[in-house]
C-alpha cells in the first residue's frame, strides 16, 4: 500500500483506493480481520494529494468524508493536514479558500487541533493562489500563528511559514509593495532569530524568494538590493543559506532587465563572480551568460553589442573547457544578433548568424538557426538607417525561411514577427513604391494563411501597409487604404484604433473629392463600436484631428463649418465622458486654418471667434489650449487672405500681439519671418505698399538687433517688388527698384541663398521701367540689366529669364520716338544678348523678340543705312540658327 501511495500518480491513487474499498467490503461481509485503519485512510488521502490528477482534491475530500462517517476510524491531525495539502496542490479556482476552510474546521473541532504543519500548508496554498487577496489572507494566517505562540499553544510560525508568506506576496500585482513587504518580513525573521527563535532562521529558499521579488521589480535600485541580499548570503558562510546558480542568475536577471545606467555591467560583474567561484552549485550555466548578453543587448551603452558579443565568446570558451552547462545555443546566438540589431549594425548581426550556422554544421545541434534567429536578423536589416538595401535584404531573408519551411525545415516557420518586421521595414523605407512592396508581402502572407493555414496577419500588419500608402503621396493612396480596411473586415481581422486612424490619415492627406465625408464616416463607425461596448476602439485625439484635417483640406462648400462641427462634437462627447480625446491647440488651429482657406465671406471673423474660445478654455484650466505662434500665424493668414479691406491691418494687430507677448517672455509666441511675410503679403494684395515696406524695414532693424528668426527672404521682398511694378507708374518702378536694391544689399552683406535676388525679380523691375517707354526710364532699365548680370554672375539656371529681360528692353527701345537712336539702342541690347548666351538659346523666343524689335526699329527709322542694317541682321539670323557659335558683336 505504501508503494502505491508513493507513486505520485493517478494510477497509484486509484490502486490504493481500490485496496481500501476491498477492506471495507470484506469488513462489511463479516471478516473481522479486515480492519480499515486511520493509517490506511491516510495513505489513500496521501495518494490522491500527491497524484497531481485533475479533481484529486475533491476525490481526497470524498475519502475524508467516508472516514468521518465510519464508526471504526477517526481522522487525526495527519488526515486533516493531508487533505489540506491536496487542496494546496490543486490548481482549481478557490482551492486556497477550501484549504483554509478545512483549517478552520480543525480549530473548531474539539478533538483534532491543527499544528504548525497545518497552518504552513494553508500558507502554501495561498502562496500558489492567484487570488487578488492572497497576500492578505496569508498574512492573516501568519498572524494567527503568532498569537497562538504568544498564548502558549503548540503552534508557532517557522521559516517555512514566513517563506510561504513572502512567496504569496511575490505573486501579487504590485511589485513595489512586494519589495517593501519582502524586506520587512526578512528583517523580522532575522531579528527573531537573533533573539533566539531558531525556528525562524531564514533559509536559502527565503533569501531566494526575496531576491526573486527584487529581480521582478522595476523600482530604482531594486537590482542593487538583490545584490546586497546575495552578498549577505555569501558573507554568512552558512551551508543552510548557501547561494546556488539559480540565486546568482536571479541577481543577474535583476540587473539585466533594469534600465538604470551600467546595469548590464553590474550583471556581468555577478557573472564574473560565478566564474571565479566555479564550484558546486554556483558554476555559471547557459542562462547566466544569456541573461548578461540580454542585458547588454537592451542597454543604451554605446558598446553594448560589442560587450554582448564578448560575453558570448567567453561562454563558448567556458563550454570548450568542459563546462557542459554553459553550452551555446540558438537562444544565446539570437541574443547577440538582437544586440547588433538594436545598435543598428546589421553586418555584425549577419556575421553572428553565420557563426551560429557554422557551429551547427560542426555538430552543436542546439545552435540550429530557428525562426527567432531569422526574425532578429530581419529586424537588423529592416530597422537600420544608412543601409539603402536593408529592407530588401530583410525581405530576401523572409523568402528564404518560407522556402526552407516549405522544404521541411520546421524550425524556421515564418511567424508574425517575421512578417511584421519586413512589412514595417518596406513600408517605412522611403524607397520607390515602398507601400506597394509592403503590400506584396502582406498579400503573400494572406495567401499562405488561406492555402496552408500559416500565420494570420493581424491589425498591425494591415495598419502598417495602410500607413505606408497614407504617407506615400501616391495618387489613389486613400482608395488602397480603404480597400485594405475592407479586406480586414472580410478576414475577420479586427481593426484597432491605429488601423482606423491610418485610413483617416490617408483620406485627410489625399484631398480627393469625398475624402472628408469618408473620414467622418469612419469616425462615426468608431464611435458606434465603442459605445456598443468595444471601449478599445474609442476614437482618440489623432482620430478627431485627422477628420478635422480632412475637412480643412476639402474643397467642398461648407468644409470649414464641417470641421468646426467635428471640433464641437469632440468637446461635447469629452464633457459627457464618452470620449477620451480632450481638444488641444492642434484641433483648434486646424479648424481656424480651414476657415482661413475657405474663401467664404466672414471667414476670418469665424476663425477669430474660435481663437477667443480657445483662449477662454485655456484660462479656465486647459493647458493644452495655450495659443502659440502657430495659431497666431494661422489667424494672420486668415486676415491677410480676407476680402475685407481692413484685413491686413487686423493681421498686423495679431503680429503686434505676438511681438508684445514675446517681449513679455512668452517664447511660444515668437514671430518669425513667416509671420511678417504673411502681413506683408496682405498689405501688398491691397496695394498698401507703404505699410508693407514699413514692415520690411522693421524686419531689417530686428535682424540687426540679433533676431535671426525674422531674417527677410525672397518671399519677403517678392510681393513688394511685384506689387510696386504692377502699378505701372513711375513711383511704382522706383519703389520696385528701391526694394530690389535693398535685397541686393542684404545679399551682398550676408551671401545667404534665401535672400538672393532671382532673375524673375530683376525682370519684374526691368519690365516696370521698360513699360514707361521714356529714354530716362529705359536708361534705368539698362542700369538694372547691368546689376542683374553682376549679381547673377552668369548663372545658367537664370539665363533664359535674363535674355527675356534684355529682349524686353530691346523691344522698348525700338519704340522710342527718336527712331534712329531707338534702333541703335535696340541693336546694342541684341549684341549684349549674343554675348551673354552660352548655352545654345539662339533662336529661342527672347532672341526672336529681339531680332524682330531691331528689324522693326530700323525699318521705321528711315535712316539711309537701315536697309543694309536689316540685310546684315537677317544674314546673321540665318547663320546663328545654323550654328551654335556665339558672335561677340553684331551691327557696326
Amino acid at each position: 500500500m505504501k508503494a502505491w501511495s508513493r507513486q505520485r500518480s493517478k494510477a497509484g491513487a486509484i490502486a490504493i483506493e481500490m485496496l481500501l474499498k476491498r477492506i471495507i467490503d470484506e469488513r462489511r461481509a463479516g471478516n473481522e480481520r479486515a480492519q480499515p485503519s486511520t493509517l490506511i485512510y491516510n495513505s489513500v488521502l496521501h495518494g490522491w494529494a500527491m497524484s497531481g490528477a485533475p479533481g484529486a482534491a475533491q476525490r481526497a475530500e470524498q475519502i475524508f468524508s467516508l472516514m468521518l462517517s465510519s464508526s471504526d476510524v477517526a481522522p487525526n491531525v495527519k488526515s486533516y493536514n493531508t487533505l489540506i495539502h491536496a487542496w494546496a496542490r490543486s490548481s482549481e479556482p478557490g482551492a486556497a479558500h477550501r484549504a483554509e476552510f478545512i483549517l478552520d474546521s480543525m480549530e473548531n473541532n474539539g478533538t483534532v487541533k491543527p499544528n504548525t504543519i497545518s497552518y504552513n500548508t494553508v500558507l502554501s496554498a495561498w502562496a500558489r493562489s492567484n487570488d487578488v487577496d492572497a497576500p492578505g489572507r496569508a498574512e492573516k494566517i501568519l498572524n494567527r500563528m503568532q498569537k497562538m505562540r504568544e498564548s502558549g499553544e503548540n503552534v508557532a510560525p517557522d521559516a517555512r511559514s514566513y517563506t510561504a508568506l513572502i512567496k504569496s506576496i511575490a505573486r501579487c500585482g504590485d511589485p513595489s509593495y512586494a519589495v517593501r513587504k519582502a524586506e520587512e518580513i526578512l528583517k523580522n525573521m532575522k531579528d527573531l532569530y537573533a533573539q533566539g527563535d531558531i525556528q525562524v532562521k531564514p533559509s536559502m529558499f527565503t533569501y531566494a524568494m526575496v531576491i526573486h521579488i527584487f529581480s521582478r521589480s522595476s523600482e530604482p535600485g531594486a537590482a542593487q538590493r538583490a545584490l546586497s541580499v546575495l552578498e549577505e548570503m555569501i558573507s554568512l558562510k552558512d551551508n543552510d543559506v548557501k547561494a546556488n546558480a539559480i540565486i546568482f542568475n536571479s541577481v543577474i536577471h535583476a540587473f539585466a532587465r533594469s534600465r538604470e545606467p551600467t546595469s548590464a555591467q553590474k550583471a556581468e560583474h555577478v557573472l564574473n563572480r560565478m566564474e571565479e567561484m566555479r564550484e558546486g552549485d554556483v558554476r555559471p550555466n547557459a542562462q547566466s551568460y544569456i541573461q548578461v548578453i540580454e542585458g547588454y543587448s537592451r542597454s543604451d551603452e554605446e558598446d553594448g553589442a560589442v560587450r554582448a558579443a564578448q560575453v558570448h565568446t567567453r561562454m563558448i570558451q567556458f563550454y570548450v573547457e568542459g563546462n557542459v552547462d554553459a553550452k551555446p545555443t540558438a537562444e544565446s546566438f539570437n541574443e547577440v544578433i538582437e544586440a547588433w540589431a538594436y545598435k543598428g549594425n546589421p553586418k555584425m548581426a549577419e556575421q553572428t548568424f553565420f557563426e551560429m550556422e557554422q557551429m551547427y554544421k560542426e555538430g552543436n545541434l542546439d545552435c540550429k538557426p530557428n525562426t527567432n534567429s531569422f526574425a532578429a536578423l530581419m529586424d537588423a536589416w529592416g530597422t537600420t538607417s544608412g543601409e539603402d538595401d536593408g529592407p530588401c535584404r530583410a525581405d530576401k531573408l523572409l523568402l528564404s525561411i518560407e522556402e526552407q519551411y516549405d522544404g521541411g525545415n520546421l524550425d524556421v516557420r515564418p511567424d508574425l514577427r517575421c512578417y511584421t518586421s519586413v512589412i514595417e521595414a518596406l513600408a517605412r523605407s522611403g524607397m520607390d513604391a515602398s507601400a506597394q512592396r509592403a503590400e506584396e508581402v502582406l498579400l503573400r502572407m494572406i495567401q499562405r494563411y488561406e492555402q496552408r493555414g500559416e500565420v494570420k496577419p493581424d491589425a498591425r500588419c494591415f495598419s502598417t501597409v495602410i500607413d505606408g500608402f497614407s504617407r506615400s503621396g501616391e495618387t489613389g493612396a486613400c482608395y488602397k487604404a480603404e480597400r485594405l480596411l475592407k479586406m480586414m473586415d472580410s478576414m475577420d481581422v479586427k481593426p484597432d484604433v491605429f488601423s482606423f486612424c491610418t485610413v483617416i490619415g490617408a483620406l485627410s492627406r489625399s484631398g480627393e473629392v469625398g475624402a472628408a465625408e469618408k473620414a467622418e464616416g469612419i469616425l462615426y463607425r468608431m464611435e458606434k463600436l465603442s459605445e456598443g461596448g468595444k471601449i478599445e476602439l474609442r476614437p482618440n485625439i489623432i482620430t478627431y484631428t485627422g477628420v478635422i484635417k480632412a475637412w480643412s483640406k476639402s474643397r467642398a462648400k461648407g468644409a470649414a463649418q464641417k470641421a468646426e462641427n467635428i471640433l464641437y462634437r469632440m468637446m461635447k462627447l469629452y464633457d459627457a465622458g464618452r470620449c477620451d480625446a480632450r481638444v488641444d491647440a492642434i484641433c483648434f488651429t486646424t479648424v481656424i486654418n480651414a476657415w482661413s482657406k475657405s474663401n467664404e465671406r466672414g471667414a476670418a471673423r469665424r476663425a477669430e471667434e474660435l481663437l477667443r474660445l480657445m483662449e477662454t478654455l485655456y484660462e479656465e484650466g486647459n493647458p493644452s489650449l495655450k495659443p502659440d505662434s502657430f495659431v497666431y500665424n494661422t489667424m494672420i493668414a486668415a486676415w491677410s487672405w480676407e476680402s475685407d479691406d481692413q484685413g491686413a491691418k487686423r493681421a498686423e494687430e495679431y503680429l503686434d500681439a505676438m511681438e508684445d507677448s514675446y517681449i513679455a517672455g512668452d517664447e511660444s509666441m515668437k514671430p518669425s519671418t513667416f509671420s511678417y511675410n504673411l502681413v506683408i503679403h496682405g498689405y501688398c494684395e491691397r496695394f498698401h505698399l507703404q505699410k508693407a515696406e514699413e514692415l520690411l524695414t522693421r524686419m531689417e532693424k530686428l535682424y540687426k538687433l540679433g533676431r535671426d528668426d525674422v531674417y527677410p527672404n525672397v518671399k519677403t521682398f517678392s510681393p513688394l517688388i511685384k506689387s510696386y511694378a504692377a502699378t505701372n507708374t513711375l513711383e511704382g518702378a522706383e519703389g520696385a527698384e528701391r526694394v530690389l536694391l535693398k535685397m541686393i544689399k542684404l545679399f551682398d552683406k550676408d551671401l545667404e541663398a534665401e535672400v538672393k535676388p532671382t532673375a524673375q525679380l530683376f525682370n519684374t523691375v526691368i519690365t516696370s521701367w521698360a513699360k514707361l517707354g521714356s529714354s530716362d526710364a529705359l536708361a534705368r532699365a539698362e542700369q538694372m540689366l547691368d546689376k542683374m548680370v553682376e549679381v547673377l554672375d552668369g548663372d545658367e539656371n537664370d539665363l533664359k529669364t535674363q535674355l527675356f529681360s534684355l529682349a524686353t528692353v530691346s523691344n522698348a527701345y525700338s519704340r522710342l520716338p527718336d527712331r534712329i537712336i531707338g534702333a541703335q539702342k535696340a541693336a546694342d541690347i541684341l549684341s549684349r544678348m549674343i554675348e551673354l548666351d552660352g548655352s545654345g538659346l539662339v533662336g529661342s523666343i527672347p532672341f526672336s523678340i529681339a531680332f524682330s524689335s531691331v528689324i522693326n526699329a530700323y525699318s521705321r527709322s528711315g535712316a539711309p543705312t537701315s536697309g543694309k542694317k536689316i540685310e546684315c541682321i537677317l544674314d546673321k539670323m540665318e547663320k546663328m540658327q545654323d550654328t551654335s557659335d556665339v558672335c561677340a558683336t553684331i551691327l557696326q
